[in-house]
């Protein structure tokens, strides 16, 4: 989700006049960018912090693997 609202305020930043405007969105895309980048990385958590003890990365990573 954060990486598709990264790309829509790309389209919607490219679209604006406003510089003040533009330096908003530039700072939400850099956001959800780092905040995509940052659930991708493989984790293995401890049992008391989580159900699953994975997280979202090391899950997308087993499934490539398979």
């Amino acid at each position: 989700m954060s990486l598709l609202l990264a790309l829509a305020f790309g389209g919607i930043s490219t679209l604006t006049t406003s510089n003040t405007l533009t330096a908003f969105l530039i700072g939400l895309i850099l956001y959800n960018l780092i905040q995509f980048l940052i659930t991708i990385i493989p984790l293995k958590y401890p049992k008391w912090m989580s159900m699953s003890g994975s997280s979202d990365g090391l899950k997308i990573l087993y499934l490539l693997r398979q």
